[in-house]
C-alpha cells in the first residue's frame, strides 16, 4: 500500500494539514480493509481530533498492534538481503 493511503496528509506541510484535520475533521484512510483490524483499531486510537479522545502513549504502548510486534533484531536478516540485492545490482 502506498504511504499516501495510509497516511493522506504526508505531502502537506505541518500547519497545512493542521488546519485541513480542523477544518474537515480526521483524514480518511484509504484501503482499510487491507489493513489489520488491530491496526486499524490502532490508527483510529491515534487519529482522534479532540485530545480528550485520542489515546495517550502509555495506552499506545499497551496496544495489542504494538504489543504483538517482533523485536528489531527480526528485521536483520531483511537488512542484510537488501544491502546484498543492492550490491548485487551495483556489480551488474
Amino acid at each position: 500500500i502506498p504511504s499516501n493511503e495510509i497516511r493522506p496528509l504526508v505531502t502537506c506541510k505541518l500547519l497545512r494539514a493542521i488546519y485541513l484535520i480542523a477544518q474537515n475533521g480526521k483524514p480518511e484512510v484509504k484501503k482499510r480493509d487491507a489493513l489489520s483490524p488491530a491496526f486499524n483499531n490502532f490508527l483510529d486510537r491515534c487519529l482522534c481530533v479532540r485530545q480528550e479522545d485520542r489515546a495517550d502513549t502509555d495506552e499506545l504502548l499497551q496496544h495489542p498492534f504494538i504489543q504483538k510486534a517482533k523485536p528489531l533484531s527480526s528485521l536483520i536478516a531483511y537488512i542484510r538481503a537488501v544491502k546484498e540485492l543492492k550490491l548485487q545490482q551495483i556489480q551488474a
